[in-house]
Parts: structure tokens; C-alpha cells; sequence
């Protein structure tokens, strides 16, 4: 997977795809509309777009599932406590710090 952007640092009450409800749309119109994805997933005939949004006290990862470039699917595939992902991300700096010293 390709990273493309970070997650949106404005907390919201409600996500910005809660009423999106419309199939078949090309992965180049989501992009426009939502800009470009946390990552992107690919294998034969399928392609995903991952967005990430902190909702309140969570970080809600979307999926965009196109199947021959046509969007087939949208679902929630993560939730997450943000306070579970700020402790990954510290953690993770501090191995790497540790690994440094070494």
C-alpha cells in the first residue's frame, strides 16, 4: 500500500461520508471530492481507498471498494480509539530512539 496523505486533524461530530450513498462513481471522483486517501490498496480487478477521520475521541477508517474502476462498495472497516493511536506512535518512537542508541 501507498501512503498519500495523514489523517485529518479536525475533530468532528459527524463523518464527512455519512450520507454518501452513490455506487458506480470512478475512484478519480471520489479523489476529487474527499481529496486523496490515507492509502491505496490494489490487486487484479480491485482497488481500495482508505480515509482516516477523527471523529470525537476516535479515528474512523473508511473504505472506498472499486471493482473495473467502478465503486462497488463504501464501508467502515476500523475504529479506533485516538488515544489507542497516539500511544502506537509514541511507542513506535521510542523503539526507534532505543534503536539509535544501540
Amino acid at each position: 500500500m501507498a501512503s498519500c496523505s495523514s489523517i485529518s486533524t479536525p475533530v468532528k461530530n459527524e463523518s464527512k461520508f455519512l450520507n454518501f450513498i452513490t455506487l458506480g462513481v470512478s475512484k478519480e471522483q471520489i479523489i476529487e471530492k474527499y481529496g486523496n486517501p490515507l492509502s491505496i490498496g490494489v490487486s487484479e480487478n480491485t482497488e481500495i481507498l482508505y480515509y482516516s477521520e477523527r471523529l470525537k475521541d476516535f479515528i474512523v477508517t473508511t473504505e472506498f471498494i472499486f471493482e473495473n474502476k467502478k465503486l462497488k462498495e463504501k464501508k467502515v472497516s476500523k475504529i479506533e480509539n485516538s488515544y489507542q493511536s497516539d500511544f502506537r506512535k509514541i511507542y513506535s518512537l521510542l523503539e526507534d530512539i532505543e534503536k539509535k542508541g544501540k
